[in-house]
């Protein structure tokens, strides 16, 4: 008769369920920078909401042996609340053309630009962020040949201010 202990039983449990619970996302290599820390953001008035709007210059240095693809809908922006980081903004998605690759072991510069309605109107997507916090850009970098979740790297730390 086998015997098994109870610490034995639980450890052989949990870590069984933690294999279980990690996604197999492929594993990408880079760095997302945003090339300011602080960046000018506008408010346009229209008959149904305000829209804040602002463009994030940055950079994506691929580490990594494969190309890797920008994709928009697995990207977001995100606010620190105390200490933790929330979603603040993620556009809407449509069908449309995928940007430029970016090749192994490269440096590449794009923009970002941002659209979202202030809450209280009738837009979207709506702003989650506050006055005066620390943001970033979580930025899904689709692997080549590679099929599944998309890994996300996320940026330095970035502030907003309003045009003058």
């Amino acid at each position: 008769m086998i015997r098994v202990s109870r610490s034995s039983l639980c450890f052989a449990l949990l870590a069984g369920s933690l294999s279980c619970a990690t996604p197999n996302a492929p594993v990408v290599d880079a760095i997302v920078r945003v090339q300011s820390d602080t960046l000018v953001v506008t408010q346009v008035a229209t008959g149904s909401a305000t829209w804040l709007q602002f463009t994030i210059p940055l950079s994506i240095q691929n580490l990594g042996p494969t190309s890797v693809t920008p994709t928009a809908c697995a990207s977001s922006i995100e606010v620190q609340m105390d200490d933790r980081w929330e979603r603040a903004w993620s556009p809407i998605c449509a069908l449309n053309a995928s940007p430029d690759s970016y090749p192994a072991r490269t440096v590449r510069t794009f923009t970002l630009s941002v659209s979202a309605a202030l809450p209280g109107g009738r837009g979207s997507p709506v702003w989650g962020g506050r006055r005066g916090a620390s943001y970033r850009v979580s930025l899904g970098l689709a692997p080549s040949g590679r099929t599944g979740r998309i890994p996300l790297v996320t940026s330095n730390a970035f502030f907003l201010r309003n045009e003058p």
